[in-house]
């Protein structure tokens, strides 16, 4: 509860505050291609979508339905388990470099508030109980990008972002995507 209301005292005035209403209303992301820092795998999607709002000309706020997982190295002692079926981001649009290019700030976070219990089985075949507190920063991920423009509302997004906190294997391990990104 009292992250949701974080989000809250931070979003509405930022929204008040706008100079003018967005011109832009809605913004859809579709991340095609992942490369992952730790093993530099490349992993191509069809499926990761994010979804964003406009609340005034320079930010967006959405939801994502990327699975938030406990980290993106599966070689570990301890196996990969979801936190999350879906995450919250959002987009802080700099200013432009020329007509073509802006760059932005990016962040995400699951959808989990509550401190949770998992428990998952490690390559022994034993089990073992991880508790995740989800403070503000656990889970959250930032990073930069740059929207290119390809045809008028239609752009080209190069993203990059890792954990603010170490997760449970001790890494903040980063992810580069290549996407496509619509603005309505």
């Amino acid at each position: 509860m009292k992250n949701i209301l974080l989000i809250l005292f931070v979003t509405v005035p930022l929204y008040l505050l706008g100079e003018e209403p967005a011109k832009k209303k809605f913004l859809i992301k579709f991340s095609l291609l992942e490369l992952f820092d730790h093993n530099e795998k490349m992993e191509f999607s069809t499926g990761n979508v994010y979804v964003g709002s406009y609340i005034n000309e320079n930010i967006v706020l959405g939801i994502t339905n990327i699975n938030s997982m406990s980290g993106n190295d599966p070689d570990r002692y301890i196996p990969l388990y979801k936190l999350s079926n879906y995450q919250l981001f959002s987009l802080i649009f700099l200013k432009e470099i020329n007509e073509f290019s802006t760059p932005f700030l990016f962040f995400k976070r699951s959808l989990k508030f509550k401190t949770e219990e998992f428990n998952v089985g490690n390559l022994d075949g034993d089990n073992e109980s991880i508790k995740h507190d989800f403070d503000i920063l656990d889970d959250l991920k930032i990073g930069v990008g740059i929207k290119n423009k390809i045809y008028d509302k239609l752009h080209f997004d190069l993203t990059y972002y890792q954990l603010v906190k170490e997760n449970h294997s001790g890494f903040k391990n980063g992810v580069t995507q290549l996407g496509i990104v619509i603005d309505f």
